[in-house]
Order: C-alpha cells, then sequence, then structure tokens
C-alpha cells in the first residue's frame, strides 16, 4: 500500500508511475500496463487490472482522469482482456 497525494487532472497510469516502475504497451489504440516493478503479465494468463474506490475500471489509465477519487488499486489476475483487445485467442485455446 502506498499513499500519494493526487494532482488534479492526472491519469491512472501517471500516478502509478509516481509510485512504481511500469512498462507498457500500446495495442489497437490503448496503452496497456504491461509490467508493475518488474511483475510482467503474460498475455492470456495473467494481466494487471485497476479499480477506482472499489469499482472495475471502465477506460484504460492511460486515459482515465483522476478527480476526487479516494482509493486506486492495481491487481494482478487472470487475463480477461487480451482477447478482446486485440483479436487474438489465448495461448490456451490456440
Amino acid at each position: 500500500t502506498v499513499e500519494v497525494v493526487l494532482t488534479e487532472n492526472q491519469t491512472v497510469l501517471e500516478l502509478l508511475q509516481t509510485v512504481a516502475v511500469v512498462e507498457t504497451q500500446p495495442a489497437d489504440g490503448f496503452v496497456l500496463v504491461t509490467a508493475i516493478d518488474g511483475v510482467v503479465g503474460k498475455r492470456g494468463e495473467m494481466a494487471w487490472y485497476y479499480f477506482i474506490d472499489g469499482e472495475s475500471a471502465k477506460e484504460s489509465a492511460y486515459t482515465r482522469v483522476l478527480h476526487n477519487e479516494k482509493h486506486i488499486k492495481w491487481v494482478y489476475k487472470k487475463d480477461m482482456c487480451s482477447v478482446m483487445v486485440d483479436g487474438k485467442p489465448s495461448p490456451t485455446t490456440e
């Protein structure tokens, strides 16, 4: 857990980059967080997702601007989005 002061109009990605080493990758108009502090997601298996005030994100961390939110939580869990972004099946179904 890390507490930081939010700068007005900062994106979720920009806020994360103030407290961690972050790797990203462009994909079909999105910018995906592919690694945080060396923990790398594996397409079709594990990926990074974020929640705002307990709610699942509906927008890319690259574009989601923060205003008065209180809690941002990043979790490393089963990749459910890769196939929706690039249209390719996960390695387990290829």
